[in-house]
């Protein structure tokens, strides 16, 4: 859950969930206590509950040690001390997907009968998202893709081969990348009309999706993929990666892409190679 001051004040609606870590939930009378953020989680953690859930939305940072040149120690380090804190204290522990209920399983083979996974849902603030398949523009959008998993450095090439027949391009999210990866993005785009968002609301997000013909989301990384969620109920048509989980959640008119992960990773080593240099 997000730490927004606004959640602590409205406590008849978000109290139910909502807490600081290290708090006293014994004395609130909840029935269950739900952990959505593992990395935040200290060896020694003692949460007094009813109950206590944990939530897992990945291995990413894990499987990066393994695989990527530049290795997130610490990122990974932190999860992994959350996921073994699930392990002693949680009464079931809860994957986003069924891909990450198996890998988690995997790891941790001593705690897979306590180990569940939620099918697809959609967020709440979609609940009364009518489908719709009005006219639409010739306009695609991207979700976050300012991030080497989300597949960065194929998007160009995808996106200008469509470049003529586009009215807009969208895109929202944060960059997570380097500044030389962002600007290289945009430099290397044929499109004459770009809308960045940094930042979108719920409301602005619905709309876009509802005014663009597809979603393209070439990720190689996911332990849901949300957008792909997201966009379909807005009649939006999706274009992904053919490659799990992305490609057990398209609807009606999808495409998958075969990506090779290969080429990613090449372009992460010569970036990481520049970086030394430098």
């Amino acid at each position: 859950m997000r730490f927004e001051k606004k959640l602590v004040k409205q406590k008849d609606i978000f109290d139910c969930y909502f807490q600081f870590l290290g708090t006293s939930l014994k004395n609130q009378n909840y029935d269950i206590c739900i952990i959505t953020n593992p990395w935040l989680l200290k060896k020694n953690c003692k949460i007094e509950a009813k109950k206590i859930y944990g939530f897992v939305y990945d291995f990413i940072a894990n499987l990066f040690v393994l695989t990527k040149e530049e290795k997130p120690f610490d990122w990974s380090n932190k999860h992994r001390i959350g996921y073994e804190v699930y392990n002693k204290i949680c009464d079931c522990i809860i994957a986003d997907s069924e891909i990450i209920c198996k890998q988690y399983k995997k790891i941790y083979p001593e705690v897979s009968d306590k180990v569940f996974y939620l099918k697809p849902f959609p967020p709440i603030y979609y609940k009364n998202v009518k489908y719709t398949t009005e006219k639409k523009e010739n306009s695609i959008i991207l979700a976050a893709p300012f991030d080497s998993r989300k597949g960065l450095y194929n998007m160009p090439e995808l996106i200008n081969s469509i470049a003529s027949k586009l009215d807009y391009l969208y895109i929202f999210g944060k960059p997570r990348c380097t500044i030389d990866e962002f600007n290289d993005f945009f430099s290397g785009l044929n499109v004459k009309k770009i809308v960045y968002y940094p930042s979108v609301s719920n409301e602005k997000l619905i709309e876009l999706y509802k005014k663009c013909k597809f979603l393209l989301f070439p990720s190689l990384e996911e332990g849901l993929g949300l957008p792909l969620i997201e966009a379909q109920i807005c009649g939006c048509r999706v274009v992904t990666t053919n490659k799990k989980p992305m490609n057990t959640l398209g609807v009606n008119g999808y495409l998958y892409l075969n990506i090779n992960d290969d080429a990613a990773n090449k372009k992460d080593k010569k970036i990481n190679k520049q970086k030394k240099i430098q």
